[in-house]
């Protein structure tokens, strides 16, 4: 708590991330000129608390590319940490490189394949985000849609997923077939007049010339569109402006939104 008071190490945004704990395991992240004085404060509440931190088993990793960096020294107490070119932690090996391939990941992981990912977050915020007004309204509408490109919105197949199958992963609505992203938003039958009436007007917002135009798209686009439009700014959708985009977001939340008020009121008879 000390640490955020004093607003050192690292942070996301306005929060401080500058000491991530897991059981005994604590981590101090920031720069090199924050680090020793997060250093001297955890040794200050350890004598205080009478509790032992042996810095023979405390490592330092810097990351930084810079020569007065890189021979910086820490240390905790009177003894100096020793620094190292990697480091194990909650037993995921770190080094001066580790970087995380975020394209990787969206090809791997299921859950986030329609989610485009930004190179910078913090200084740029996600196109779901950015038509997002000050309003319960609006919040409520991006929470459905981040559940939904997060693939943490309780679908039955994830239910069916957590329960380790014990749970049926048949939609509730239609009783056909699973309830996948896929079929929940362009395929149950029980949620058409919904879709219908939302759907057509999306679209025509991804035409160049609006007056009359007709845009016609596989269902994997349609998908694509509906869950992140920003993904297909530099291919299918390039003919667009970055308003246009927010847009068409703007749309694709309240087709969202209102998809899932109909699933609730249906689940609910």
């Amino acid at each position: 708590m000390q640490l955020q008071a004093v607003t050192w190490g690292a942070t996301l945004g306005t929060i401080c991330v500058a000491s991530p704990t897991c059981a005994d395991d604590i981590t101090l992240l920031g720069e090199p000129q924050d680090i020793q004085a997060m250093l001297n404060i955890i040794k200050f509440h350890t004598k205080r608390d009478m509790v032992k931190i042996n810095p023979e088993k405390s490592e330092v990793l810097c990351s930084s590319k810079g020569k007065n960096y890189q021979q910086k020294t820490y240390t905790l107490g009177e003894k100096q940490i020793n620094r190292v070119d990697k480091l194990k932690h909650l037993g995921i090996t770190r080094n001066d490189k580790s970087k995380v391939n975020t394209d990787e990941e969206c090809l791997t992981k299921t859950t986030i394949k329609y989610l485009s990912i930004q190179e910078n977050p913090t200084e740029n915020p996600h196109n779901i985000w950015k038509c997002v007004r000050n309003n319960q309204n609006d919040i409520r509408k991006a929470d459905v849609k981040s559940r939904l490109i997060t693939g943490t919105y309780m679908l039955q197949t994830t239910k069916g997923k957590f329960s380790k199958n014990q749970r049926s992963g048949i939609c509730e609505l239609c009783t056909k077939v699973e309830e996948d992203i896929k079929h929940f938003l362009l395929e149950c039958q029980s949620l058409e007049s919904v879709r219908e009436k939302q759907r057509n007007k999306l679209l025509s917002l991804t035409v160049l010339n609006r007056r009359g135009g007709k845009a016609n798209y596989k269902q994997e686009y349609v998908l694509q569109i509906i869950m992140d439009c920003s993904k297909l700014s530099t291919t299918t959708l390039s003919h667009l402006k970055t308003d246009d985009l927010i847009e068409i977001e703007k749309h694709s939340q309240n087709v969202c939104h209102q998809m899932h008020k109909k699933r609730t009121e249906l689940q609910a008879q």
